[in-house]
């Protein structure tokens, strides 16, 4: 299958305020209780211009808004009184550069998706900490991947691989084609096509079909491929920098190329190190100082030393720098394409706080004095 069609249309907006928050549900909801529950909101939504999604299972909510700051608090006030709901905790608030869900006034969401993968997991018990933040941000990239899906039609990105993954491992560069125009166009569909390419040459491998030089060449050839269909420069105003290490001696950093290119095109500015030694690494940690650093492990997997690099290297940062935001990145930590989304979740969500008690009339209030800002 090939795509003409752009990516779904979002709303252009340069002001839109993000919040998500889980709570235990005081009695479990059946699933027709929960779809009700999220009609009765689409339409009020709407009118607000509030869009998002509402995961539910396990006796968990896990909820996920944007539109206008003083509607997304309002909603959040009352949510915090709905007697449906205990133990409410803020994990993320702050500015987004645009809507995630815009198509989706409230689309409610059980356990698992429509092709029964895992959306909502149980999340980390006890306090609101980092753990659970990175959980939810998994939950709500995987009912983000529904939404493409829904804009588009379909898991096309496994179509698009399909064709292309036998030619890249065993027929050479002659026997490749041009890229599709989405791919060229698009680094999110970039970044989706490269995540279901690389589980498609690590299934060969692990099938024997495909030895471990024909994956090599074959992450080779499709580095050259993107290469000619042009790399994202840096942005001119970027919201924001990170850095992107893959350590030294990693086997594959195709989704290391591809996720630059992703960060730069949804406005990062990326320090990217090939080939990271941590004694080499001060110079480049006290210019970067602040910002988030990127550890990657690998997207094929059948490498484990691509994967213990990544953790040893990110241990060291850790201790290294302590307080400052070490991700560590790669098959196990889920999908190339949501990676910008799921960056600005993390950074946002360093200080989760309980919903209950808090002035939310303030918080609006606040948001609209200072646009653009962020909230911890």
């Amino acid at each position: 299958m090939l795509l003409s069609e752009a990516l779904p249309a979002r709303i252009d907006e340069t002001n839109v305020f993000r919040l998500a928050y889980v709570s235990r549900a005081r009695r479990a909801l059946t699933r027709p209780e929960a779809e009700a529950l999220a009609v009765a909101s689409a339409g009020q939504n709407r009118e607000r211009g509030v869009s998002g999604v509402l995961l539910h299972g396990h006796g968990l909510f896990l909820q996920w808004l944007e539109g206008p700051a003083a509607e997304v608090c309002d909603l959040m006030a009352r949510i915090e009184r709905d007697p449906r709901h205990e133990g409410v905790a803020v994990l993320c608030a702050g500015w987004i550069g645009q809507r995630r869900f815009s198509d989706w006034s409230m689309r409610v969401i059980g356990p698992t998706g429509s092709d029964g993968a895992a959306i909502l997991v149980p999340l980390a018990g006890g306090d609101c900490d980092r753990t659970r933040a990175a959980q939810a941000a998994r939950a709500f990239d995987a009912a983000a991947r529904l939404y493409l899906a829904d804009g588009l039609g379909g898991p096309i990105w496994e179509d698009l691989a399909a064709d292309l993954v036998q030619p890249l491992a065993k027929g050479g560069e002659a026997a490749l084609a041009p890229l599709p125009e989405v791919l060229l166009t698009s680094p999110r569909a970039r970044a989706a096509f490269a995540d279901a390419l690389c589980r498609m040459l690590a299934q060969g491998w692990t099938e024997d079909r495909f030895t471990g030089l024909d994956v090599a060449l074959a992450t080779v050839r499709l580095n050259r491929l993107l290469l000619r269909a042009g790399r994202s420069c840096e942005p001119i105003q970027s919201r924001g920098a990170v850095v992107l290490l893959v350590p030294e001696n990693a086997t594959e950093i195709t989704g290391a190329m591809v996720k630059a290119d992703l960060l730069r095109a949804s406005g990062y500015s990326v320090k990217f190190l090939p080939a990271a030694q941590t004694r080499t690494l001060t110079p480049v940690l006290d210019a970067t100082e602040g910002c988030p650093v990127m550890v990657y492990g690998g997207r094929l997997g059948i490498d484990a030393g691509d994967a213990r690099r990544a953790r040893a290297l990110g241990a060291w940062l850790a201790g290294e720098r302590p307080g400052r935001t070490v991700l560590t990145c790669g098959r196990a930590t889920g999908a190339l394409s949501e990676w910008p989304d799921r960056l600005e979740f993390l950074t946002q969500a360093r200080a989760p706080f309980a919903g209950r008690g808090v002035d939310w009339s303030a918080v609006a209030a606040l948001a609209a004095a200072r646009p653009g800002a962020r909230m911890h």
